[in-house]
């Protein structure tokens, strides 16, 4: 099971997560998390300053693979750079940034801090008691007690390149994409609510770059030509190697009980069981409780296009609103941060793919994107 290890702090150009074991990537922005076991992947044009969970500040410059292993991302007996080295910490990491590697110098007390060379990437950590493993555009060995970095021929770009939009993802999770339906018939607000009275549509493709046949490390075909662009909805342990759940979650979402009539049982007047979410084999997120579907998200696998629709009356919790608005909320599953998922697809014309994703809705709240809701009704 993988642990969040760090945050990213600074982030230039595009850099990804892969998870080794899937294949499968996420782009990075301001904020994100990484895990362990992931691997950091830089772009010709790409930088990253991630604060790791063990003390150290650690920065990636183009070009730059690292495996976040136990090497890296434990605690161990650090050497101070603040004490045992002088050198200008943010001047470095901007250097790297930035590509100018001819201004990066090593320190001349204690032991070198910059991994890399003037003519392409380079890895800084503030504080070095860790050998990690690092394959970049240049070769160098770390020193002793220092980053392990080998190096390689980078090959021409034969695979397909999905990237999500860090700057519309952002918005959406300042300000959530809603899909809202209402109970009552014939109610409809645009642009919520925007089907009919109980389905309710958002276009979610404009949170990933736009493809192009261009190979330009942000969303295209590859050398091998144009093939097609698909979406997928999924759920995901996100504390699991983002592997799919074979489980029903619970929606957070209550089924109507007329049995419940009486507020001091602690649940609530009228307040049944918790409806619960699963995936359909034809991809469908369904919320059902005791064989009765009261909600579906799904897709539009060829536009990125998520059509809510709801099909039962659901519990409304607060009875002094005829207004109230329930909304998806998922809770962590066993201590697992769990999510519903939005995976874009790109292949090229042989059948080599690509894809990143985006978290609708998820456990941990600041990564949504999405709020599904449902309207006792509108007046």
């Amino acid at each position: 099971m993988s642990t969040i290890v760090g945050q990213v702090s600074r982030i230039d150009g595009v850099v990804k997560a892969i998870n080794p074991q899937t294949g499968e990537s996420r782009t990075l922005i301001e904020g994100s998390t990484v895990s362990s076991g992931e691997i950091i992947q830089t772009s010709g044009k790409g930088g990253v300053v991630i604060e790791m969970n063990n003390g150290t500040l650690l920065t990636l410059g183009r070009d730059t693979e690292m495996l976040l292993d136990d090497d890296v991302t434990s605690t161990a007996n650090f050497l101070d750079s603040g004490t045992e080295a002088s050198v200008d910490i943010a001047a470095l990491q901007q250097a790297i940034l930035a590509g100018n590697f001819e201004a990066l110098e090593a320190t001349a007390a204690g032991e070198s801090i910059l991994v890399g060379s003037a003519s392409d990437g380079g890895v800084f950590v503030e504080r070095i008691a860790l050998e990690g493993q690092v394959t970049a555009g240049f070769g160098t060995q770390g020193d002793d007690g220092g980053l392990s970095v080998q190096s390689f021929d980078t090959p021409a770009n034969d695979t397909p390149d999905s990237q999500i939009n860090p700057e519309e993802v952002n918005k959406a999770r300042e300000n959530n994409i809603v899909l809202a339906v209402d109970e009552t018939e014939g109610q409809q607000a645009d642009p919520v609510d925007n089907l009919t009275a109980s389905s309710s549509s958002a276009d979610f493709s404009i949170l990933f770059a736009e493809v192009t046949e261009e190979v330009d490390d942000f969303g295209d075909f590859g050398f091998d030509g144009p093939g097609s662009v698909s979406y997928a909805l999924s759920l995901v342990n996100v504390s699991n190697n983002d592997t799919e759940l074979s489980v029903p979650v619970g929606s957070g979402l209550f089924a109507i009980d007329s049995t419940d009539t009486t507020e001091n049982d602690g649940d609530g007047y009228g307040k049944g069981d918790e409806i619960l979410l699963s995936i359909s084999a034809n991809g469908e997120i369904i919320g059902a409780l005791n064989g009765l579907t009261y909600f579906t998200i799904s897709i539009e696998e060829s536009t990125g296009v998520v059509i809510f629709e709801q099909f039962g009356n659901i519990w409304h919790g607060d009875t002094s609103d005829s207004n109230d608005v329930e909304g998806i909320v998922l809770s962590q599953l066993g201590g697992d941060d769990i999510a519903i998922r939005l995976t874009q697809t790109v292949s090229d014309s042989d059948g080599d793919t690509g894809s990143s994703n985006v978290d609708l809705v998820s456990s941990i709240d600041a990564d949504d994107v999405a709020q599904f809701n449902i309207c006792d009704e509108w007046t």
